[in-house]
């Protein structure tokens, strides 16, 4: 698309709206977008080495900075999957599913 195809109609928020040419009849904008990881096992990982940065789901070590992303160990540090999971080295997420028969 070259910018003679396209027409400003507005801006919104501090975007600018345009109209393409042509038919079908088209807008385009750009926007930016925000991710949020909660659900996947692949969420949160030591140094910020999962999809998500590790500090959106707490401190994952011991208290008193506990981990709120997901299920802990007793001392309120998150738990880690292991070898057998699909993940290992990443924190279990709260939302975490693993293949029937696997250990949690």
């Amino acid at each position: 698309m070259s910018n003679d195809q396209l027409t400003k109609i507005d801006t919104v928020g501090g975007v600018a709206i345009y109209s393409v040419s042509g038919t079908p009849k088209a807008f385009v904008y750009k926007a930016g977008m925000e991710i949020d990881a909660d659900g996947s096992p692949r969420a949160y990982g030591p140094n910020n080495s999962g999809i998500d940065h590790t500090a959106n789901g707490g401190d994952p070590g011991p208290n008193p900075n506990p981990w709120w992303g997901g299920p802990t160990n007793p001392d309120g540090s998150a738990i880690v999957q292991s070898i057998i999971h699909p993940h290992p080295g990443i924190v279990r997420e709260r939302c975490f599913a693993s293949k029937p028969g696997l250990r949690p």
